[in-house]
């Protein structure tokens, strides 16, 4: 085992892991993502294994020497896309760190992947940001896709805090119109039904499954063929979700009645009995609703 690596990696072979997702008897649709997932052992193997029945999404930030294996030996019509996340300041304080990263681009679009550059749009790159996308266009970089910030940045929230300057500068160039959304929109899932759980579920590396990022209740074991599905929509119950993308994409329009989200409730949060009345939790979701 190397040095600081968590003891779960590589417990199972590639060969068992894709057979799991056979199994099912589904075309699955897998986005595997880190930390950086390169550095796991045999993970091109894994992909090899993964694409002979399956699509993949990979984000990463072409960082490790096995991405030019990765390259040459895979499918690029069974990968959907390659997120290539660029942390251009941290490049640059790397010799030749950016043209490295760009000539992995390259390589990987003349094998014929998709590959979108990632680029969060932070708040202190905005004097740099319209000439980044420039010299990426130059260098024949395809697509560079902007995500917005979401978070605190010198006790702004973003991307409310955005600028109307700034606004337009990411409408501009973004690739994803969800992207505007979330500067222009206020999510709120909660009482909805979701299909997560239905149509993908979060897996960690050792097979534990849950319905969606945001959950913490365990749905089984999926290298351990001890799992379950949901096969209807249940109701989110969380004010805030883990992912928003995942919020856009499977969460419907419709609401949950006041027993369903109460059932929820009482299963994502099984010791929340224990400190509130069933009367009190009535009424706050009464209140929420």
């Amino acid at each position: 085992m190397r040095e600081f690596e968590n003891p779960s990696c590589n417990k199972f072979p590639p060969d068992h892991i894709a057979e799991c997702f056979n199994r099912t008897k589904r075309k699955w649709w897998i986005f595997i993502t880190g930390g950086e997932p390169f550095l796991y052992r045999n993970f091109v193997e894994l992909c090899q294994a993964l694409t002979k029945k399956h699509m993949i999404t990979v984000s990463t930030n072409f960082s490790t020497s096995n991405i030019k294996r990765f390259a040459s030996v895979i499918n690029s019509e069974q990968v959907y896309s390659i997120c290539a996340s660029l942390h251009i300041e941290e490049r640059l304080k790397i010799k030749n760190g950016l043209s490295e990263f760009i000539n992995n681009i390259r390589l990987f679009q003349s094998k014929g992947f998709q590959v979108r550059v990632v680029y969060v749009v932070f708040p202190k790159l905005f004097p740099r940001l319209e000439k980044d996308i420039t010299m990426l266009q130059n260098e024949g970089v395809e697509l560079v896709d902007l995500k917005v910030f979401r978070g605190y940045y010198n006790s702004r929230y973003y991307p409310s805090s955005y600028t109307p300057d700034e606004y337009q500068l990411i409408k501009k160039y973004v690739l994803d119109t969800d992207e505007i959304d979330l500067i222009d929109k206020k999510f709120s899932f909660f009482g909805k039904k979701c299909r997560a759980g239905i149509d993908c579920f979060m897996m960690d590396n050792t097979g534990n499954i849950r319905r969606c990022t945001t959950s913490t209740q365990s749905r089984g074991n999926f290298f351990s063929d001890s799992f379950n599905f949901d096969t209807i929509a249940r109701p989110c119950v969380f004010r805030r979700c883990g992912c928003i993308y995942e919020g856009i994409r499977y969460a419907t329009k419709q609401k949950s009645n006041k027993i369903e989200i109460f059932k929820e409730i009482m299963y994502e949060y099984p010791g929340i009995i224990k400190k509130i009345t069933p009367s009190r939790i009535y009424w706050a979701i009464k209140r929420r609703l």
